[in-house]
C-alpha cells in the first residue's frame, strides 16, 4: 500500500519545538519519554491533525487520557515512531502496554523519517482489535530489529505488523 506522506516544514517544526521545550507531556510516572520522544510524538500528532483539519491543534498540557484528537466522533490516539528511513512492509508499529487501558476508539500509526523530515501515515486499527492484530511481548523481552540490533522491552510491548494495519483514507 502506498502511504500518504506529510512534509514537515519549519513552521510546524518550530511550533512543536516551542511546545515541548516549555511543557512536559510525559506524565505516566513510568516509561515516560524524554524530550526527543515527546517531540516525535507531538510532531506526529500536529502533522496528522493538520492533515485532517488544515490547521494546527491547540496543544494542551497535562494528561489527555490518551486522546490526541477526535475525528468523526471517534477518539484517536496517534502513535509516531522515529526512524532513519521510510516505512517498509517488514517493519512493525509499536504500542506500549502501559497505554492499553486508555479509553480511545482508534490507534493511528505514523512513521517519522527524520532524515527526510517526512511523516508517513502507516495506517490504523480499532483499539479493541489491538490484541487480535499485535504480537505481545512482556517487559524484559528481547526483540531483534531488521538491522539485527537487539532491543530490550522496557515495558509490555505490542508490535503491530505494518501488513495488519487498515489503510488510512479520508
Amino acid at each position: 500500500m502506498k502511504l500518504k506522506r506529510i512534509n514537515i516544514d519549519a513552521t510546524m517544526k518550530n511550533y512543536v519545538i516551542d511546545f515541548v521545550k516549555n511543557n512536559n507531556v510525559a506524565n505516566r510516572g513510568q516509561f515516560d519519554g524524554d524530550k526527543n520522544k515527546q517531540y516525535i510524538g507531538i510532531l506526529g500528532q500536529v502533522a496528522f491533525y493538520n492533515y485532517l483539519f488544515n490547521e494546527f491543534p491547540k496543544l494542551k498540557t497535562g494528561f489527555d487520557n490518551g486522546i490526541d484528537l477526535t475525528y468523526k466522533n471517534f477518539s484517536i490516539d496517534v502513535k509516531t515512531m522515529g526512524r532513519k528511513g521510510f516505512m517498509k512492509e517488514s517493519y512493525v508499529n509499536n504500542f506500549v502496554g502501559l497505554q492499553k487501558n486508555y479509553k480511545v476508539d482508534i490507534l493511528v500509526f505514523l512513521n517519522f523519517n527524520y532524515f527526510e523530515n517526512v511523516i508517513e501515515i502507516c495506517g490504523w486499527i480499532w483499539k479493541n482489535d489491538l490484541e487480535k492484530v499485535a504480537n505481545i511481548y512482556p517487559k524484559g523481552a528481547i526483540r531483534i530489529r531488521d538491522d539485527k540490533k537487539e532491543i530490550t522491552c522496557q515495558a509490555e510491548l505490542y508490535e503491530i505488523p505494518q501488513s495488519r494495519l487498515n489503510e488510512f483514507r479520508l
